[in-house]
């Protein structure tokens, strides 16, 4: 016991050194701790005196403390410093730990999520040897609230890392990432990755989404008209704000996914146009509710959406507001203008963007 505590006291001292020296010219010395702290963590399950009398309680405190560092320190790094043999040995590596404790720790999820955020695509061949770890601990079993958000992070991050190549994972990922988003034991907060990484996953696979995009897509206006209640309290007002944002990244992903093989000048099909109008329908009574109480990313969120959607849908944002000029504008139009007045004055007058250029 007293060898593990001093070993915790090492990764803490390592994390705090960490902490103090992010610039570049520190690289190296990142290298050699993350060496050191790798080598630790292969002694803990290698020598057999090394850290045994722990429970199952302290060993993953210890283990989640000992990891930490590591992947602060592998973001640190760079990919430069990370070759392919390391990659692949760190990897290798979390997935001994996951075995060696019959559970996906936070504490290898850390270290994937420091390897995805500094090598970013080069981590795209090893999602085979992960996939079933980070599935599984978005389900809850073994996992706390903390697990679960890392691991639906990660499923968004290798969705956007892998794009179509992710596609033959959809089996496996949508129904989990449905799952969390259907059951009310899941704090909000992880509803709300789940979200992003249907969106995230729709944009990446493109058509290859297309046979769960109904599903998803009703599940998004479920959420929706959640959204939409009045809060009870201010802890709540802000979780549906952060819902809003996130059903409206959501949307943006699943609408240029579902139109991905089209142009942008209103050429969609009647799916596609059913699916616009049921959005803005969501638009306009955010916009109506919202009175002046919006903060700026959520003003900034609908904005995009509806230009978006305008793009595909409406035939361009410059033409709505020559019809509400004329008096024949439609329910869109209309509330285009009202966002741009209202909430985005600086756009007015710095002139409309002319969306047919794109």
């Amino acid at each position: 016991m007293a060898q593990s505590n001093l070993l915790i006291q090492y990764a803490d001292c390592a994390n705090t050194l960490i902490q103090e020296s992010s610039d570049a010219s520190t690289q190296q010395l990142h290298f050699r701790l993350c060496t050191q702290l790798l080598q630790q963590l292969n002694s803990f399950f290698t020598e057999k005196d090394c850290c045994l009398p722990l429970d199952q309680e302290h060993r993953e405190i210890f283990l989640n403390n000992f990891c930490s560092p590591v992947q602060v320190l592998l973001v640190n790094m760079g990919s430069d410093l990370i070759t392919n043999t390391l990659l692949e040995q760190i990897v290798h590596f979390v997935v001994f730990i996951f075995k060696e404790e019959k559970r996906v720790l936070n504490g290898g999820l850390f270290i994937i999520n420091g390897l995805v955020s500094a090598v970013e695509g080069r981590i795209a061949p090893f999602w085979k040897d992960l996939e079933n770890y980070i599935l599984h601990a978005c389900t809850k079993q073994d996992t706390d609230d903390l697990g679960v958000r890392m691991a639906l992070g990660l499923i968004s991050d290798f969705a956007n890392n892998m794009q179509a190549s992710i596609a033959p994972s959809l089996p496996q990922i949508v129904p989990v990432l449905q799952n969390v988003f259907n059951d009310s034991s899941y704090e909000p907060d992880a509803k709300l990755r789940a979200i992003v990484a249907l969106g995230d996953l729709n944009l990446a696979c493109e058509n290859k989404f297309m046979s769960y995009f109904e599903s998803v897509f009703n599940s998004f206006l479920q959420a929706s008209q959640f959204s939409l209640k009045k809060p009870d309290h201010e802890e709540e007002a802000q979780v549906l704000i952060q819902l809003k944002e996130a059903l409206l990244e959501g949307y943006v992903s699943i609408l240029y996914g579902v139109n991905s093989d089209r142009d942008f000048k209103g050429n969609c099909d009647a799916d596609v146009e059913r699916y616009c109008r049921q959005i803005f329908e969501y638009l306009e009574t955010v916009v109506i509710n919202g009175e002046d109480s919006f903060p700026p990313t959520l003003i900034l969120e609908i904005f995009n959406l509806f230009m978006d959607i305008s793009r595909m849908f409406l035939g361009g944002l410059e033409k709505d507001i020559e019809q509400v000029r004329d008096g024949s504008a439609s329910m869109e139009s209309k509330l285009s203008l009202y966002i741009l007045k209202s909430k985005l004055p600086e756009i007015l007058r710095n002139g409309l963007p002319s969306l047919n250029e794109d």
